[in-house]
């Protein structure tokens, strides 16, 4: 009797405690079917980033300017939120592509844009009047590098040796200067009978330097003609030359005359069976006919 009260009370016990395994599961199983929660959204703002790359000095519009959504806590100090607020505003720094724009990377309110808006802080922008022949036939555009030679009258200077038939002297002033503009111009000049006016077009080439290279640039344009020679931007050496002039161009010339027509005569003495060769100076004697 006791053996089967105790099979009876072990049964009942097995059956209770599958049947609670079993719903257990069957609550697990919901849980996982259940919808899953999404983490919490970062709250977010959108702010005004350029729509393109743009270079130093451009005149911001909604053209070139969009927003993009950014995460509260990663906008930038002086963001902005609208477009119009923008319009008009000068760029003091290049961007990228959906770059924020921010008050720091801009000129101060009421500042136009155009060409003082590209000169970099300390420099300064001087124009001087060429030629398409001085711009390379158009190969020297806005943004390339170029140095400036110089060809002057010398007669005027004081330390000029007396004597010296040239005047001329070539010489580079400037090297390594940036084109900030190119342009084309037109006035009216006398023709050659005095008579009448005849149009003539000359170039205007806008250099970046220094305050002290811009008196240079001044001066031997007023004084002389100017010539560039474009060179890569990638170049920095500075090449200190001596300057040109007639003498040391004929000088040159003569020199590498010389060099490869320079005739060297051979005497040979023959002594038995030895022949002895010996290089004689002097002008070449006529043979007696």
């Amino acid at each position: 009797m006791n053996r089967g009260r105790i099979l009876l009370n072990a049964a009942v016990a097995l059956v209770v405690s599958l049947a609670a395994g079993f719903f257990v599961l069957l609550w697990l199983h919901g849980k996982k079917a259940g919808p899953a929660q999404a983490p919490p959204e970062k709250p977010q703002s959108s702010i005004v980033v350029s729509g393109s790359d743009l270079s130093r000095g451009t005149k911001l519009d909604p053209a070139n300017l969009k927003t993009a959504p950014y995460f509260v806590e990663a906008v930038p100090q002086g963001s902005f939120t609208d477009v119009k607020d923008l319009e008009g505003r000068v760029l003091m720094v290049p961007l990228g592509g959906n770059e924020p724009v921010t008050e720091a990377k801009l000129f101060p309110k009421g500042m136009t844009g155009g060409l003082e808006a590209m000169i970099s802080p300390g420099m300064r922008a001087v124009a001087v009047k060429g030629n398409k022949v001085m711009g390379m036939g158009g190969l020297v555009l806005p943004g390339a590098r170029v140095d400036v030679l110089m060809t002057v009258d010398s007669s005027a200077n004081p330390d000029k040796e007396e004597g010296r038939a040239e005047s001329k002297v070539s010489k580079v002033v400037l090297e390594d200067v940036k084109v900030l503009a190119t342009g084309a111009e037109s006035e009216k000049k006398p023709s050659a009978k005095g008579q009448q006016l005849e149009e003539a077009s000359y170039e205007n080439y806008t250099l970046e330097v220094s305050p002290e290279d811009g008196e240079k640039l001044a001066l031997a344009s007023h004084q002389g003609q100017l010539n560039f020679a474009l060179r890569n931007p990638l170049d920095k050496a500075v090449v200190n030359t001596q300057g040109a002039n007639v003498a040391t161009n004929l000088a040159s010339f003569k020199e590498n005359a010389g060099k490869g027509g320079k005739s060297e005569r051979m005497v040979e003495t023959i002594r038995g069976t030895t022949v002895e060769k010996q290089a004689v100076e002097g002008p070449t004697p006529l043979k007696k006919q």
